[in-house]
């Protein structure tokens, strides 16, 4: 699974094919319970630099630890 973390605007530009954009300065905790579901998913995050441990972070703290690698946009 693609994580896209970036705000729709910037997401909107350009993204990995496949990738699902939830923003991570909006409703996060509860977009990502509704669009991913199992929380064994590997999770490779796509985020701005800078803000790569706030995102992790985040996701922990809704129970998904399986974020497998991060690649940021600068």
């Amino acid at each position: 699974m693609i994580l896209d973390t970036r705000a729709p605007q910037v997401f909107a530009t350009g993204f990995i094919s496949g990738a699902i954009n939830i923003g991570v300065d909006g409703q996060f905790a509860p977009w990502v319970g509704a669009l991913i579901t199992d929380i064994n998913q590997p999770i490779l995050l796509v985020c701005e630099e800078g803000r790569e441990e706030e995102n992790i972070m985040r996701l922990a703290r809704v129970g998904y630890d399986h974020t497998s690698a991060i690649w940021r946009v600068v």
